[in-house]
């Protein structure tokens, strides 16, 4: 059982394909953000400094949690292939399903507003 979902011969590719679909968003809005870079001292005062270091701090620990998260997400895709694998479906089918969920195209969140 993945999440409450029920993996059977049916629905293993299908909740495969979700869960790798989400590990590829995730991975991307990762590197997104992490292309964005560091937050620097906006302004000239002595405070500054200290608070962009200590947004850069809380903000690298966030991103190692979401990381860990994504690696999760991936090593239960791996046991979905596996199981998939255990079900009879064909290489060719795993690959596609995978094929298929990495090729959705990564679009940011909306800025709340």
């Amino acid at each position: 059982m993945v999440a409450g979902l029920r993996v059977t011969p049916e629905t293993v590719l299908g909740i495969y394909g979700v869960i790798m679909e989400e590990v590829h968003r995730l991975r991307e809005s990762i590197l997104a953000f992490r292309r964005v870079g560091q937050m620097p001292a906006l302004g000239g005062d002595p405070v500054s400094p200290c608070a962009a270091a200590g947004f850069n701090e809380v903000t690298h620990q966030l991103l190692q949690q979401c990381q860990a998260h994504v690696d999760g997400l991936a090593a239960v895709g791996e046991q979905l292939a596996a199981s998939a694998r255990a079900y009879g479906k064909r290489e060719e089918e795993i690959t596609a399903t995978l094929e298929h969920a990495t090729s959705v195209p990564y679009v940011p969140s909306p800025s709340p507003t």
